[in-house]
Protein backbone atom coordinates (compact mmCIF):
# COMPACT_ATOMS: atom_id res chain seq x y z
CA UNK A 1 0.00 0.00 0.00
CA UNK A 2 2.85 2.36 0.83
CA UNK A 3 4.43 1.98 -2.61
CA UNK A 4 1.07 2.55 -4.33
CA UNK A 5 0.52 5.69 -2.26
CA UNK A 6 3.95 7.02 -3.24
CA UNK A 7 3.31 6.13 -6.89
CA UNK A 8 0.02 8.05 -6.74
CA UNK A 9 1.82 11.03 -5.18
CA UNK A 10 4.44 10.99 -7.93
CA UNK A 11 1.71 10.89 -10.59
CA UNK A 12 -0.26 13.73 -8.96
CA UNK A 13 2.87 15.82 -8.43
CA UNK A 14 3.85 15.38 -12.08
CA UNK A 15 0.33 16.36 -13.12
CA UNK A 16 0.42 19.44 -10.88
CA UNK A 17 3.74 20.51 -12.38
CA UNK A 18 2.45 19.92 -15.92
CA UNK A 19 -0.66 22.10 -15.62
CA UNK A 20 1.18 25.40 -15.59
CA UNK A 21 0.87 27.82 -18.48
CA UNK A 22 1.82 31.38 -19.32
CA UNK A 23 -0.56 33.94 -17.86
CA UNK A 24 -2.28 31.52 -15.50
CA UNK A 25 -4.40 33.01 -12.72
CA UNK A 26 -2.81 33.60 -9.33
CA UNK A 27 -5.03 31.01 -7.64
CA UNK A 28 -3.61 28.30 -9.93
CA UNK A 29 -0.08 29.40 -9.09
CA UNK A 30 -0.90 29.29 -5.37
CA UNK A 31 -2.60 25.90 -5.72
CA UNK A 32 0.26 24.27 -7.62
CA UNK A 33 2.89 25.70 -5.25
CA UNK A 34 0.93 24.44 -2.26
CA UNK A 35 0.57 21.02 -3.86
CA UNK A 36 4.30 20.96 -4.58
CA UNK A 37 5.08 21.72 -0.90
CA UNK A 38 2.75 18.94 0.26
CA UNK A 39 4.30 16.43 -2.13
CA UNK A 40 7.81 17.55 -1.15
CA UNK A 41 6.98 16.85 2.49
CA UNK A 42 5.56 13.44 1.57
CA UNK A 43 8.71 12.53 -0.37
CA UNK A 44 10.98 13.72 2.46
CA UNK A 45 8.97 11.64 4.94
CA UNK A 46 9.16 8.66 2.56
CA UNK A 47 12.96 8.87 2.46
CA UNK A 48 13.20 9.17 6.24
CA UNK A 49 10.83 6.25 6.84
CA UNK A 50 12.74 4.06 4.39
CA UNK A 51 16.04 4.94 6.06
CA UNK A 52 14.58 4.07 9.45
CA UNK A 53 12.97 0.87 8.18
CA UNK A 54 15.88 -0.40 6.10
CA UNK A 55 18.74 1.23 7.93
CA UNK A 56 20.87 3.86 6.25
CA UNK A 57 23.40 1.35 4.86
CA UNK A 58 20.77 -0.88 3.24
CA UNK A 59 18.77 2.15 2.08
CA UNK A 60 21.69 3.40 0.02
CA UNK A 61 22.46 -0.04 -1.46
CA UNK A 62 19.36 0.29 -3.66
CA UNK A 63 19.92 2.44 -6.78
CA UNK A 64 16.29 3.66 -6.79
CA UNK A 65 16.66 4.86 -3.21
CA UNK A 66 19.87 6.66 -4.18
CA UNK A 67 17.99 8.33 -7.05
CA UNK A 68 15.06 9.27 -4.80
CA UNK A 69 17.42 10.68 -2.19
CA UNK A 70 19.20 12.84 -4.77
CA UNK A 71 15.84 14.14 -6.03
CA UNK A 72 14.74 14.96 -2.47
CA UNK A 73 18.01 16.79 -1.76
CA UNK A 74 17.76 18.73 -5.02
CA UNK A 75 14.16 19.62 -4.18
CA UNK A 76 15.26 20.98 -0.79
CA UNK A 77 18.18 22.91 -2.29
CA UNK A 78 15.96 24.41 -4.98
CA UNK A 79 13.46 25.54 -2.36
CA UNK A 80 16.18 27.12 -0.21
CA UNK A 81 17.68 28.85 -3.26
CA UNK A 82 14.36 30.35 -4.39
Amino acid sequence: MFNWFIFLCIFLNTTALAITWFGQPNYIITLTLSMNYVFACIFIIEAILKMIGLGVKDYFKDKWNQFDFIIVILMIVAEIAS
